[in-house]
């Protein structure tokens, strides 16, 4: 989009401090000068460009810095890999591009992708990417201007995100991600004309690499207000595309206790997790110091919208008419399920996907245990043997709870389901935080070698003999190692030979 000198000139003069304040940082920093006159050495002529001006643009701080080389770029980088002590990694041959890390910058070389430096612009992702500033003019005593063909700096300064050219998506289908990443991490809206071409090739996302698909979806995820690019994802196809999944829970009609379908119950509750983790849902004091401290865990945040998305994905499946009622029995195992094929194909890290599917098929305990405090109150055992469910998660599954539960205004919901829910995480934390502090909790009664000279065989029972008994310890049922040995015995009776005992009815 084309703009007079005299609008350009007023422009620039909002970008003057901050491309004074690039020009004095370069200047202090001696990787700079090398790398310039080593430029000069081979004949090359290089241009900062990309997210290094765009963010200094912006007033944000990079680390990264983008080159466009006009001359040998591997050379260039291979050289000052050399001389700087940094890593040299070559990206793709090919298209000329390497990457040289050092302790302080990475340094991107990228060679021309057209005859000259316009065409090169040209053939970038977004305007805002595609201004350039001539390295070689930051050591002279002149202006040092910027070249900007696409009027990258007037779309900064309109706060919207352009396409530099109809084919940006076909050439890399993964921008289609890229886009709302860069929206939400520079406040930037996407301009009407990128939408468009998003609509037009968002299928094409799934020619893209799957782990390259989730690394970019999870940097979305990780903006602390990712709901309103989810949202367009969503509108303009995209979301389906990346989660096909998620599709069915648009035509997924649900209970009284909700007033959305399953799709836009989800996206619902991805919001108000959201508004949760950031504050925006006022928790009291001890509450909201445990949320601090567990989102201090910088995975958490990104787990747990994952897992909001997924929390329903069963349901679909499990729909069913029952008289009046419409139920999901089950569905959260279902769900489970099919995240854990989205897992596998987007080649998901395994501590985010076993973290994700506790979470999927956790997500309803809350609300069960509240349903039993109504009908016939809620037992200490009830209340312990969540909390070992929970485990570490515990904080997680009560913050994702309360996302599930703002999210569902049907008629059938009691009102004040919230204000439960919170008075029941603050009983877990006080009765987990007793029996785990030093000088309260007593050592374990028994261990697995006890098991082991009763003739226990070494499995899985194991663990679930030691958290039985550790439970009664803690209910105070068991005081000593002879009476938890006996109590063994009688639960699960004399392990025989070549078979796993199993648990007796309580007497």
């Amino acid at each position: 989009m084309g703009i007079s000198d005299s609008e350009f000139g007023l422009i620039m003069t909002s970008f003057t401090g901050q491309i004074n304040s690039l020009r004095s940082w370069i200047l202090r920093e001696p990787l700079f000068t090398l790398l310039q006159q080593l430029a000069a050495d081979l004949g090359c002529t290089l241009y900062l460009t990309g997210g290094l001006v765009r963010d200094c643009l912006l007033g944000r701080r990079t680390r990264d810095v983008d080159l466009a080389v006009a001359g040998p770029a591997l050379a260039l980088a291979e050289a000052f890999a050399g001389r700087s002590g940094g890593t040299y990694v070559l990206l793709k041959k090919e298209e000329a591009t390497a990457r040289v890390v050092t302790p302080e910058l990475v340094f991107d070389f990228a060679g021309f992708r057209a005859p000259t430096l316009e065409g090169d612009l040209r053939h970038r992702d977004f305007t805002v990417n595609s201004i350039a500033l001539p390295l070689a003019a930051v050591f002279g005593t002149g202006v040092w201007e910027p070249f900007d063909p696409l009027a990258g700096i007037a779309d900064l300064n309109r706060k919207c995100l352009r396409i530099c050219h109809p084919g940006v998506f076909q050439q890399d289908p993964l921008r289609l991600l890229r886009v709302f990443r860069l929206a939400g991490q520079l406040s930037l809206t996407i301009t009407a004309d990128t939408r468009e071409a998003i609509r037009k090739w968002a299928p094409a996302l799934e020619l893209s690499a799957a782990e390259r698909r989730c690394y970019e979806f999870e940097l979305l995820l990780r903006q602390p207000f990712a709901y309103p690019l989810l949202a367009l994802m969503a509108e303009d196809g995209l979301l389906d595309i990346f989660l096909p999944e998620m599709i069915p829970l648009r035509h997924t009609a649900q209970n009284g206790f909700h007033h959305l379908n399953v799709y836009d119950h989800t996206l619902l509750g991805f919001r108000r997790l959201e508004e949760i983790l950031t504050g925006g849902f006022p928790l009291p004091p001890d509450l909201a110091g445990e949320r601090h401290r567990y989102l201090a865990e910088g995975h958490y945040p990104v787990w747990l919208k994952w897992s909001i998305l997924a929390h329903d994905l069963g349901k679909p499946a499990t729909a069913a008419q029952k008289e009046d009622r419409r139920t999901f029995y089950h569905h959260e195992q279902i769900g489970r399920e099919v995240f854990a094929a989205i897992a596998e194909r987007l080649r998901l890290g395994l501590r985010a996907k076993a973290y994700i599917l506790h979470q999927v098929g956790l997500h309803l305990r809350p609300f069960h245990l509240l349903q039993v405090q109504v009908r016939e109150g809620l037992s200490r055992r009830a209340v312990l043997r969540f909390i070992r469910e929970g485990g570490e998660a515990l904080t997680g599954t009560f913050l994702l709870a309360l996302a599930d539960s703002l999210a569902s205004q049907g008629p059938d919901k009691p009102p004040d389901l919230e204000i439960r829910l919170l008075q029941l995480w603050r009983k877990c934390l006080h009765l987990g935080e007793a029996i785990g502090r030093p000088g309260v909790q007593s050592p374990p009664l028994i261990n697995g070698r006890d098991l082991l000279r009763m003739g226990y065989p070494p499995g899985p029972l194991f663990k679930t003999i030691l958290e039985t008994v550790r439970e009664e310890q803690w209910l105070g049922n068991l005081g000593d190692a002879d009476e938890a040995l006996d109590w063994v015995r009688r639960r699960w009776g004399s392990p025989g030979a070549g078979r796993h005992p199993q648990p007796k009815p309580d007497a």
